[in-house]
């Protein structure tokens, strides 16, 4: 048996009363620097879980306004010492700058993604690059435009506790 032929339409966009309408997107951003060099050996809460991005968060951390696409990806930089205590870190997202944040889990629905190097971690010669799992490290924005990461967990005992770096892209 068919279904049968719909007999009304609807424009979701059209019939949104607030909001903004966000696209998915079928093209990457580039890896840009979410959470800067010395700022991951330093947790936002004193370790705590994020409250109150406005006010937990390091000020200088950028906030990102996405124009095009549905998910976040991040990754870590770092030197060639082994990572003693990886970092954790949480993302929070918003719609415009006045909405009130909201915490973004990752795709197994974690709060906490934590940045963990591995022997195959990729290298330009310089720094390695932590795999950027799909499950672990990957979220989606749930409809925000803008996005700030939070360390949660400090980097700790690692020569590159003061180099290593997290990256962020959005598709």
């Amino acid at each position: 048996m068919a279904l049968p032929t719909p007999t009304q339409y609807r424009d979701n966009v059209d019939n949104l009363s607030i909001g903004t309408v966000t696209r998915p997107a079928g093209i990457a951003s580039q890896w840009v620097t979410a959470i800067a060099a010395t700022q991951l050996d330093d947790a936002d809460n004193a370790g705590a879980d994020i409250q109150d991005p406005d006010s937990e968060i390091n000020s200088t951390r950028p906030v990102y306004h996405i124009k095009e696409g549905t998910v976040g990806q991040i990754r870590m930089a770092y030197e060639d010492a082994a990572v003693g205590t990886p970092p954790v870190i949480q993302a929070f997202g918003r719609t415009n700058a006045d909405g009130k944040w909201k915490r973004l889990h990752n795709r197994s629905n974690a709060a906490d993604m934590t940045l963990q190097d591995a022997a195959a971690d990729v290298t330009d010669g310089t720094m390695h690059y932590t795999h950027p799992d799909e499950d672990l490290l990957t979220f989606d924005l749930m409809g925000c435009n803008e996005v700030v990461l939070a360390v949660k967990t400090a980097l700790v005992g690692s020569a590159d506790a003061t180099t290593a770096y997290c990256e962020i892209m959005f598709f």
